[in-house]
């Protein structure tokens, strides 16, 4: 198998991988952010869906061309072309909008000041600077295989990042100014979900 084929391979099962990363990680840490955050990129992966329903356009097409040899040297190949589409609807990449999401997300926890992080570096070390990095060129390598695969448009690509980032501001937000935080870890005490 070729590299590019490999890392084609692992984008495709990013879905798999980012739940069994998360899944670990709040069975791990038992932090309500944690779960929180998990719990934004499944309602951003819901928005994603509800989006598709109601714009409803369409993937694109997948042309495949394919030469056949014909048995006489003298006559040229035959080209058999197929056209595959999808009964999927394509706008927003949800792939896309749920790693925009989670890139975006630890970026503004690692760099806003929060309660739980109320005095964010002005230099992030180099091991979270590496993570952050590595979360955003993780997204930016699952948009560009969406369209590179025939997936999606570049378009519905852009749009899902676009979406992903701001659903992620307000996920942050909602946790930060807008009360989700006391709710949430009450609710942890409640169950006995917290350590």
């Amino acid at each position: 198998m070729r590299k590019r084929e490999a890392l084609f391979s692992v984008v495709k099962h990013a879905r798999f991988t980012v739940t069994a990363a998360v899944a670990l990680t709040i069975l791990y840490t038992r932090s309500p952010q944690v779960l929180w955050t998990a719990a934004g990129g499944v309602a951003c992966s819901f928005v994603a869906k509800l989006l598709k329903t109601v714009i409803r356009q369409p993937r694109p097409l997948v042309v495949i061309e394919k030469k056949v040899s014909t048995p006489s040297r003298t006559s040229p190949p035959h080209i058999i072309t197929r056209i595959f589409s999808s009964h999927t609807h394509g706008m927003p990449s949800s792939h896309t909008q749920v790693t925009a999401y989670f890139a975006t997300y630890f970026t503004l926890y690692y760099l806003v000041p929060s309660s739980h992080n109320p005095h964010p570096p002005t230099k992030p070390s180099t091991a979270a600077s590496g993570i952050l990095v590595g979360l955003n060129v993780f997204g930016l390598i699952v948009a560009w295989s969406r369209v590179y695969l025939g997936k999606h448009t570049v378009a519905q690509v852009g749009v899902g990042w676009v979406v992903g980032t701001v659903f992620a501001a307000g996920w942050y937000w909602a946790w930060r100014c807008g009360g989700a935080a006391e709710l949430v870890e009450g609710w942890c005490r409640i169950v006995g979900f917290v350590q």
